[in-house]
């Protein structure tokens, strides 16, 4: 397509692309999100091996619609979309969407493993997993 550069960018380009730096929001967004994720963690895994016994591709389907309409509502009163739809032309003509399938289907890869591995292991093993995960990604 027209006004794509010859390669689409490589991956440190991406990590690297902002600064980072310390906030005390940031901080607590961080421990706020790894106990929903612990949470998330213990949940599923009472869901898939507790009386409903669901499969991991089910629960995920129960779960989407509703992190759908979270996510559509807070990119409405972020002013996200409306920034997504002021540059529409130009998004189009980038590697943005290319990259947003892929991250999408990067997600769907994660959430179904992470499920599978939740369902043959402990809640416990997968949020210490995590935990050393966030503080090697902080580090």
């Amino acid at each position: 397509a027209a006004g794509r550069s010859a390669r689409p960018p490589t991956f440190p380009t991406l990590m690297i692309q902002t600064q980072m730096y310390f906030s005390t929001l940031g901080f607590f967004v961080t421990c706020f999100c790894v106990a929903l994720a612990a949470s998330k963690t213990v949940v599923s895994s009472l869901v898939m091996t507790g009386e409903m016994k669901m499969q991991p591709l089910d629960l995920l389907c129960k779960m989407c619609p509703l992190a759908f309409v979270e996510i559509l509502t807070l990119s409405l009163l972020s002013g996200e979309l409306s920034s997504i739809w002021s540059r529409w032309d130009e998004i189009t003509q980038s590697w943005a969407i290319p990259v947003v399938v892929m991250s999408g289907f990067s997600s769907f890869s994660l959430n179904i493993t992470n499920f599978y591995a939740n369902k043959m292991t402990s809640p416990l093993t997968l949020s210490v997993c995590a935990n050393a995960k966030q503080v090697m990604m902080i580090v």
